[in-house]
């Protein structure tokens, strides 16, 4: 037996081992079962065990250590929850024989949430809810919460959009203060002549070019050929000139940073008494505008641009299939009279200087191919009875380019001004140039890097960009270069700083024409207008920042989680009535152990095990692609991405918008 001094120096021993073993801070990360990771910030990964992960949640900030296990690997012990920003969530309620739970909808916490009698607040089975976290797991993993509101049944009228914009706490009301405010701004022409900082523009002839229904309308155009190419001035709405910093109406927009349609729910970033009336640019009325006015050269070329505040008056409200019509020959509907033919020429005016800006673009920066996009029709009932893919015309491709033109050129201005906010993408990953650098090796004579350049370069990235898209065009490989590098790319991201924006192959970006839309917008006219009045901007916050980054991306992933919910209720019909039925669809998405394909007639995705194919599939992480190779080690089928297969629907849980189906042919 130890006596009191051998207890002692047996305690400081442990202690010194404690006090000498190495400490690790991170964010808790889900992996796709019940483990997970635990990124620090010097960006290294730690791996978390099934049973350690039953004490945190996903994003939890965490301390930890790490020991070797008994195969030799490395995992995380976990030794404090430093902050777990996790406190409300929204799910489904579940009833297991007496155990009453909550199954989350959540991007990355997925575990059954256990509540207790005191807090079920009468929920049923089956029913949609809000949730407050009771008690954390850890240490124990025993986690807990209660039900504080109960939104209602996934068999509701309009419900998918009401319940997607709860889970990602979205603002689609606006209290009685902040319509009032609304409603007593008062727009008047002479007030704003009477600002010798604001032109009158009211003559100027300017249209907007907008969807048929659309009345928050942002943006009006102008065009004019000139000997040298064309002059183009684009009105932007000026929500800043009623808005001001911090006033109740600027707070409302910053609680949303951005306005979002969901089917069957519209929630503007600011009240409609303003988007849709007061600042809006409709026909026929006064309205103050943000303009930025440019040079365009025969070649597409920004040769100039200036910006300045004045007041305009939209002479026409112009949808895009008029429009389109119209520049594709197939009407003739603004050639009658003198006002018509006022509109005729400036339409011809903006065709041919937005096909010289995409020229341009094309040859000088980039243009990568985005996902289609998807409409889905409502029944009364708020469920979807029709899906179809938009088609983008001649009179999207003109407004388009504009739009890009003067975004572009506002980000050059602060860029002069060496203030401002901008939009940045970095290109690929970090952890991904190993990758790259392989492919480049793989295939040297499609992807080739100037001298001295790298890919995380912006003209190195450039180039192995037009290099993928013209193997791809080229068909000289089967693999999709374009589409490979598409999935090793990072997410844009705001800043303060000037930055490349990669993707577009641009040294600098923001966006400044959607103010009515979008918070970023109309800070970028706030800074604008002060550089032109030379007057010293504050610089934005960090949290303000962050704050306008997170919301636009939670009501980005709002907006298609209802959509692809909608969307598998619909095909979930379709199936019942035939369940012999074969889509065609695409590959967007390859892991270790199945595809991800998108139904072409839908964008429905969903998933394909390729564990449960005939023959013996391997998975190329570097060309995300699954193969079976012959003896001779000859690829003699592959799925990879963008190649075209047929499915069949396996299985449907529309509400987790978990998709399967079964692979037919390829």
């Amino acid at each position: 037996m130890l006596n009191t001094d051998s207890l002692a120096q047996l305690k400081n021993i442990k202690q010194q081992i404690k006090d000498n073993t190495p400490r690790y801070t991170g964010i808790v990360r889900a992996g796709t079962g019940r483990y997970g990771f635990v990124n620090t910030p010097d960006k290294q990964q730690f791996f978390i065990s099934p049973d350690e992960m039953e004490k945190v949640i996903p994003g939890d900030e965490i301390q930890f250590i790490t020991k070797k296990t008994n195969d030799g690997k490395t995992q995380s012990v976990i030794e404090k929850v430093l902050n777990s920003p996790l406190k409300d969530f929204c799910g489904q309620y579940v009833v297991k024989g007496k155990g009453h739970f909550v199954a989350p909808q959540h991007p990355t916490f997925n575990r059954w949430v256990f509540i207790p009698p005191k807090f079920r607040n009468g929920a049923k089975d089956g029913q949609l809810v809000e949730c407050k976290l009771s008690q954390h797991p850890f240490p124990h993993g025993k986690i807990q919460a209660k039900i504080t509101n109960i939104i209602g049944s996934p068999e509701d009228d309009f419900i998918e959009s009401q319940f997607m914009s709860k889970a990602w706490n979205l603002a689609n009301t606006f209290t009685e203060e902040e319509i009032t405010a609304a409603t007593d701004y008062s727009v008047k022409a002479e007030d704003y002549l009477m600002n010798a900082e604001r032109q009158d523009h009211s003559s100027v002839p300017f249209i907007t070019i907008d969807s048929a229904t659309s009345r928050d309308l942002d943006d009006a155009l102008f065009c004019e050929a000139n000997d040298n190419g064309w002059g183009l001035t684009v009105a932007i709405a000026d929500p800043t000139a009623l808005i001001q910093p911090d006033d109740i109406l600027d707070k409302a927009a910053q609680q949303r940073m951005t306005s979002s349609y969901m089917p069957g729910l519209t929630s503007p970033m600011l009240p409609s008494e303003l988007s849709e009336d007061k600042l809006s640019l409709l026909a026929d009325k006064t309205r103050p505008a943000m303009i930025c006015k440019m040079a365009i050269s025969s070649e597409g070329e920004i040769t100039s641009f200036e910006f300045y505040a004045a007041i305009v008056r939209s002479h026409a409200k112009l949808n895009y299939t008029q429009v389109a019509e119209f520049l594709d020959g197939n009407s003739d509907q603004y050639s009658n009279d003198k006002a018509d033919a006022v509109i005729s020429d400036s339409l011809k005016a903006l065709s041919a200087c937005s096909q010289a800006l995409l020229k341009r673009r094309k040859e000088h920066h980039l243009i990568i191919k985005n996902r289609p996009d998807y409409r889905v029709v409502l029944d009364e009932h708020g469920k979807a009875k029709d899906v179809s893919e938009l088609s983008k015309t001649s009179a999207h491709q003109l407004v388009e380019e504009c739009m890009v033109a003067a975004n572009r050129s506002a980000a050059d201005f602060m860029v002069q001004n060496e203030v401002g906010l901008f939009i940045n993408h970095n290109g690929f990953r970090t952890e991904r140039l190993g990758d790259i650098k392989a492919l480049v090796k793989e295939f040297p004579e499609q992807l080739v890097l100037p001298e001295g350049k790298k890919p995380h370069e912006i003209e190195g990235f450039i180039a192995l960009q037009k290099g993928a898209q013209t193997a791809n065009a080229d068909e000289v490989q089967q693999l999709d270069l374009t589409a490979i590098f598409a999935r090793q790319l990072e997410r844009s991201k705001y800043t303060t700083e000037p930055a490349p924006h990669m993707g577009m192959g641009l040294n600098a970006y923001t966006n400044f024409t959607s103010p009515l839309r979008r918070y970023n917008d109309l800070l970028v006219h706030r800074i604008i207008k002060q550089q032109l009045k030379q007057q010293a901007i504050e610089p934005l916050s960090d949290e303000l920042i962050q704050a306008m980054q997170d919301k636009q991306n939670a009501t980005r992933n709002a907006m298609w989680n209802t959509e692809q919910w909608l969307k598998a209720q619909w095909l979930e019909q379709q199936a019942a009535e035939n369940k012999d039925a074969i889509y065609d669809a695409t590959i967007v998405q390859a892991n270790p152990v199945g595809i991800t394909v998108r139904l072409d007639a839908s964008g429905l995705e969903g998933f394909v095990e390729t564990k449960k194919l005939e023959g013996k599939w391997q998975f190329n992480a570097k060309h995300f692609q699954h193969v079976i190779t012959d003896e001779s080690g000859e690829i003699t089928q592959r799925l990879g991405l963008e190649q075209s297969v047929k499915v069949k629907v396996n299985s449907i849980k529309a509400l987790s918008r978990d998709v399967r189906f079964t692979l037919e042919s390829f």
